[in-house]
């Protein structure tokens, strides 16, 4: 009996131990299942682009960024005097775009472009105007400030509703220009701020900029010097045109161009008093005659000629062209690409072809 319990108590543990071995095989067989880890993944997301300059405009005359009610509206351009009895001038380094022209007699005249003027005291003196100083200012849609003129030049003004002007000697003058005491006619006649703006308003000229303006100048993406690959050096510039002898010395650390003209520094005669520098020089080379045997000269700077435009230290040769009056100047590289200028202020030297001999450049 006792063999009995102890056979049956034998099975009994066997058979446990054989479910037991059954259970452990089937949990090998079946494997539990699980998560797979996430896998993340990158997507793209559209984002705005930031606006690194808000409310400004690349200005048409620097390529800088400024405000963009000042973009926005006409520059103008004012006939300065140039004569030993007329410097200092009031405001000139504060000019944008600085053009010289001959003029009769050897004498050259400036012809600055502002596009911000309002804040200023005086600026002058003012002289007269010509054809070719005209052309000038309408390939920019400026309104041109000036103090007389040929008759046949004011003529066309008047018969040409794009030339818009300010002459002194009609009956805006008064509204216009100021005369000074430090200095005597005909080289004190100012203008300012409010006299300019008063003006305007009397000839009811809109200060919108035209949507016909194509500005002569290009320039490079912000701050970027001009490709000046192949150039010669230019740390000093003598234009070459008579009567002002208007030259230039590089000033490698501060990367600008300081103008003399008359043997000695050009001097602003408002404060801070500072010397006349520039970043760009173009000197484009033109033909003139004069109008109809008068003593009165033309510049021919509608057609194509050559010049130099020079920046950083550097120079290279250039092409113009301006095919009409209703057209801006472009200026081109040897290559015959459109010149791409450093941003920054430029003064332009209009010299005879019969002069560019007298052009040094080193």
């Amino acid at each position: 009996m006792r063999k009995l319990r102890f056979r049956i108590l034998a099975l009994v543990l066997a058979g446990v131990f054989a479910l037991s071995l059954a259970a452990c095989k089937k949990d090998e067989e079946e494997p539990v299942e699980t998560e797979a880890p996430a896998i993340e993944t990158e997507t793209e997301t559209e984002t705005e682009p930031v606006d690194l300059h808000p409310g400004m405009e690349r200005s048409a005359l620097t390529g800088l960024w400024i405000d963009q009610d000042i973009a926005a509206r006409r520059p103008i351009a004012v006939m300065i005097n140039n004569v030993p009895a007329a410097l200092p001038q009031s405001n000139i380094t504060a000019a944008q775009v600085v053009y010289e022209f001959p003029y009769e007699g050897g004498d050259t005249r400036l012809m600055p472009l502002y596009e911000a003027w309002d804040d200023f005291n005086a600026l002058g003196s003012v002289r007269s105007a010509r054809f070719y100083t005209m052309y000038a200012a309408h390939e920019w849609d400026a309104i041109l400030f000036h103090f007389g003129q040929p008759w046949f030049a004011q003529d066309f003004a008047d018969n040409t509703p794009y030339i818009d002007n300010v002459n002194g000697m009609r009956a805006v003058g008064d509204t216009a220009y100021h005369r000074t005491t430090h200095r005597s006619a005909p080289h004190n006649a100012y203008t300012s701020g409010e006299e300019i703006r008063e003006a305007i308003e009397y000839m009811e000229y809109s200060m919108e900029w035209d949507p016909w303006a194509d500005p002569p100048f290009r320039f490079t993406e912000d701050g970027e010097p001009a490709d000046m690959t192949g150039g010669t050096s230019a740390v000093s510039v003598e234009t070459g045109i008579s009567g002002s002898h208007s030259y230039y010395e590089y000033n490698e650390e501060e990367g600008v161009y300081y103008r003399y003209q008359f043997d000695r520094p050009h001097v602003d005669e408002q404060e801070p008093y500072g010397q006349v520098t520039t970043v760009n020089i173009l000197i484009q080379y033109v033909t003139h005659d004069y109008f109809q045997g008068s003593e009165y000269l033309l510049v021919d700077s509608v057609g194509s000629g050559s010049g130099y435009y020079i920046t950083g230290g550097k120079c290279i040769p250039i092409t113009w062209s301006r095919d009409s009056l209703d057209t801006s100047t472009a200026y081109y590289t040897e290559d015959g690409e459109r010149l791409l200028m450093t941003p920054g202020n430029t003064w332009i030297t209009f010299v005879p072809n019969y002069r560019a001999e007298y052009t040094v450049i080193e």
